[in-house]
This record gives structure tokens, C-alpha cells and sequence, in this order.
């Protein structure tokens, strides 16, 4: 009987691809749980690299509700954490895409919906706090752009967009609704255009550029963002690939070229 992989590690590597060092995050005083390292996150400011517990399969998903620190410097483990669960009792589980926040927190995202700030990553105990549960559950990558967080929802079909400028009280200040065939996954934000990037969770769906209302938070669709087929959007639907295969994408992430 194959044994489910505990532990993972973290690895640095320069612009060359090169391994610089590596470090397991095995941790004895979480022996019996899944420690699989997801995302994270690096304060060089304070020598801290957050990182998130959450596997990519079905080994741990649902009992995943942790975070570890690191010395950035020599990336030694100064300890594991759980998170909140919040007063729904499970706005931890799976903690997957953490982000620095105006303040200085990292805002973890939780699978189960759940925005965790962690705070206090230069003291001795660092305290992680549930600030806001979204609707549904499985929810998508969120992306921070100055005082504004937008979160993937795919449950409502929607974005919503919170307010993190009071830390740990946000405020939600809009949501774009994509329609019911419409379940978004991944966002991602380029400085230089301004512009979201949109994923679905699903294939054969249509990708999108979002616009952000930088004052008011509002979200809105960028019709100018147009396929071939004219209409707005680009489409992941049955087609012939640039590497040869023929069929219907099913996106994951997205990053903007540089």
C-alpha cells in the first residue's frame, strides 16, 4: 500500500534556473498531517518567507489548515501555524495563494473561501486572523492591487472585489457578475496596462481582461479584448493549437508578458 507523501520542502533558484539551495518543510511536531507546500510568499524587509499547506489532490485536502515561516536568509523553519476557521469552523481549509497586503500582512486564501491576514511574521508568534469568508467554496486566485483585493468565486459566477485599506476589516465594494455558464478561476494584474487577466475553472470557456476602477473598486469586462472570432473575450473552445494538437483548452493560470 502506497503512503501518502507527508512533507514537501521549499527551493531557490536564480534567473538561470539554477538550484541555489533547498529545505525541507518537514516539521516533528506535525508528523501525522499533511505539510505540502502550495504558494507563498517573501518579506525580504523582515528575512520571512510565509508559506501555505495545501495539496493538488485528495491526500490532505480536507485537513490542510496550516502555514509555516522561514528565515529568508538561511531558510530555516521558525515554526508551523494554523489558521482561523473562522465562525463558519472552516474558513482554514486548504490555505493555497498568500499575498502582501498595503500593510505589510500577508492575506491568505483560503479553498474554503476564507481570507486569513497574518500578522506579527517578525515576532516570536505570528497570529493569523479569518477577516472575511466569501460565498460558496472552492474559490480562486485572488490578486492585490493596492488597497483592493479581487477573489474568484466561481460558486456565484462572479468576482468580488474587497476594500483591505482597515486591514482587518474589509469592506467589499463590487462584484461582476459573469453569467451562469461563466466559473472563474485565476486572476493576475499588470502594473503597466492596468489591467486584470481572467481565467475559467473549466474548458472550453472564454478568457478575459478586466478593467479596475482604481478609485471606486468597480470591475467591469474590457470589450476591446477581442478574439478572432470577434467576440469579446478570448475562446479556449475546440481549435487548432500553435504546437499541432487539435481541441478544446482547459486554462490554469495566467501571467502577463513582460
Amino acid at each position: 500500500m502506497k503512503m501518502p507523501i507527508k512533507s514537501g520542502g521549499i527551493v531557490e533558484i536564480n534567473d538561470e534556473g539554477e538550484m541555489i539551495r533547498a529545505i525541507s518543510n518537514a516539521d516533528p511536531a506535525f508528523a501525522e498531517e499533511g505539510l505540502l507546500p502550495y504558494g507563498l510568499a517573501v518579506l525580504p524587509e523582515i528575512d520571512r518567507v510565509l508559506v501555505t499547506n495545501s495539496p493538488m489532490g485528495d491526500d490532505w485536502l480536507m485537513t490542510s489548515n496550516t502555514y509555516q515561516v522561514f528565515q529568508l536568509s538561511n531558510l530555516a523553519l521558525l515554526g508551523t501555524y494554523r489558521l482561523d476557521p473562522g465562525p463558519r469552523l472552516n474558513g482554514h481549509i486548504s490555505p493555497e495563494e498568500p499575498r502582501v497586503g498595503p500593510d505589510g500582512a500577508v492575506y491568505v486564501h483560503t479553498l474554503s473561501c476564507g481570507v486569513q491576514r497574518v500578522t506579527g511574521l517578525d515576532g516570536p508568534v505570528p497570529q493569523a486572523q479569518m477577516v472575511h469568508q466569501y460565498p460558496g467554496n472552492w474559490c480562486g486566485v485572488p490578486t492585490i492591487m493596492g488597497r483592493y483585493m479581487v477573489q474568484a468565486v466561481p460558486d456565484i459566477h462572479a468576482f468580488i472585489v474587497l476594500d483591505i485599506s482597515k486591514g482587518a476589516e474589509p469592506v467589499e465594494v463590487s462584484r461582476l457578475d459573469m453569467g451562469d455558464d461563466f466559473r472563474p478561476h485565476w486572476t493576475a494584474w499588470d502594473p503597466e496596462i492596468r489591467r486584470l487577466v481572467a481565467t475559467p475553472s473549466r474548458g472550453g470557456q472564454r478568457m478575459y481582461l478586466l478593467n479596475l476602477d482604481e478609485s471606486t473598486g468597480a470591475l467591469t469586462i474590457d470589450d476591446t479584448f477581442r478574439g478572432e472570432d470577434g467576440e469579446v473575450g478570448f475562446s479556449f473552445g475546440s481549435r487548432n493549437w500553435p504546437h499541432g494538437w487539435t481541441g478544446e483548452g482547459a486554462p490554469h493560470g495566467a501571467v502577463f508578458s513582460r
